[in-house]
Formats: C-alpha cells, structure tokens, sequence
C-alpha cells in the first residue's frame, strides 16, 4: 500500500465513528433519563444530514474536489466532537454535537469512495475500498466498545469517546492536510448539478439501489439504536 492510501484510511476510520449515535442512544436515555421518544432524537439528528447533504456535496464536490470535501467533513465532525468535551449539562447540546457529527460523516462519505479511487492503481482499488470499509467497522464498533471497557477497567462514563474521537480525528485532518493527491477529473464533462444527480432517479435500477440502501440503512439504525434499551428494559 502507498503513503497515500494511510491517510484515507484514516478517513474511513473516522466514517464508522458516525455510527456511534446508535449505542449512545441508550446510554444517553439513561444519563439524562430521558423517554424513549425524547431519547430517539440523537439517531435522527445524526442521520437526518445524510439525505439532505449527500447529494449537494457532491455537486459542490464536482467543483471544489475530493480532497477539500474530506477535509470539510473531518472538520465540521472534529468541531461537533469537541463540544462534550467542555460540558454537557444540557441534552440539547448533545444532540448539537451529533448533528454535527453526522454532518461531517455524511460528506466524509461523500468523498470516500472516489478519492481513494484517485491514490489507487486500477488493479488494487477494490481491494482499498473493501480494507477501507473493514477499517470504518472498526470505527461503528467503537461506539459500543470503548463505553464498555472505559467503565470497566477505569470507572470513566461514555464521555470518555468524544477526547478519543477528537484526537483520532485531528491527527487525521493533518495527515490528510499534509497528503499530496492528484483527483482524477473528466475535464470533457460538465459540471454536476442538483438537477443532473436527481435525473438519475429516472434510471430504475439506481432507484432501486437508492430506495434499497434507504431501507437497509434505516432499518440498521433502528436496530442498533433500539437495541441497547431493549435489552436494557427486558433483561436488565
């Protein structure tokens, strides 16, 4: 693998932690003993940006390229990490710091994909891509693995996440600051537009794709946001 190829990884990594809103869900209902309705608004805080940005900023991708767009997403998520850690008295602004979060997770994977084509020979990109979606696991499992073994070997609460994200995600912001990376361009083609990206709902084997991911993805969230007071509520 090149130099190059590290950094996005690290890109991909700092995807997963998006996917923390599932098992913080619970913890957080029981932190600030919340209802289950009032405690469902972090998953579709986190999740809401992911239908309304995705498509936007890969127009304004288009245009501005991957590059700034990952670095964009790494920030505006850096910037949500960082609001625990100075306080979190209110609910309110829990739910700031995942909407922001899942902002910057709706871009980073706006970016993710293409721009490891860019830093990939053709022959190794498929397997970049798949050792990159490994490495975002890593990141969604995370969320539910760090809670845990922080209140079982040193007694710290689920705060302790948002210091390890922010740093996992700084360090990233400069690795990828700091990568020279050459985008792939159809300089024959014109730029994408809202309306060019929506015509393609026209096609009816991409609106099958995009109505199955729908379904795939919201029915993922929903389990894993749900689960943890479930189990919590049933068993104990």
């Amino acid at each position: 693998m090149k130099n190059k190829t590290f950094p996005i990884l690290l890109a991909f990594l700092c995807m997963g932690f998006g996917d923390v809103v599932g098992p913080l869900t619970g913890l957080a209902k029981e932190h600030f003993q919340l209802t289950n309705f009032v405690a469902q608004l972090i998953p579709f805080v986190g999740f809401i940006m992911f239908g309304i940005l995705s498509v936007p900023t890969g127009v304004i991708q288009d245009r501005t390229g991957k590059k700034f767009i990952l670095l964009l997403g790494l920030i505006i998520a850096l910037i949500g990490l960082v609001i625990p850690i100075f306080g979190m008295a209110e609910y309110v602004m829990l739910l700031a710091a995942i909407f922001l979060l899942g902002a910057g997770a709706s871009i980073l994977q706006v970016a993710g994909n293409p721009i490891m084509r860019d830093i990939s020979p053709p022959e190794k990109y498929s397997r970049n891509l798949t050792i990159g979606q490994t490495v975002k696991v890593i990141g969604s499992i995370s969320g539910s693995l760090i809670p845990f073994a922080a209140a079982k070997l040193w007694g710290l609460d689920f705060w302790i996440l948002f210091p390890i994200y922010s740093i996992a995600m700084l360090f990233t912001v400069v690795m990828i600051a700091r990568t020279r990376i050459e985008e792939n361009k159809d300089v024959s083609s014109k730029p994408a537009t809202l309306a060019s990206c929506l015509s393609l709902l026209g096609n009816g084997y991409i609106l099958i794709m995009v109505l199955g991911i729908f379904l795939y993805v919201g029915t993922e969230v929903s389990f894993s946001s749900h689960i943890s007071i479930y189990l919590s509520g049933k068993y104990g």
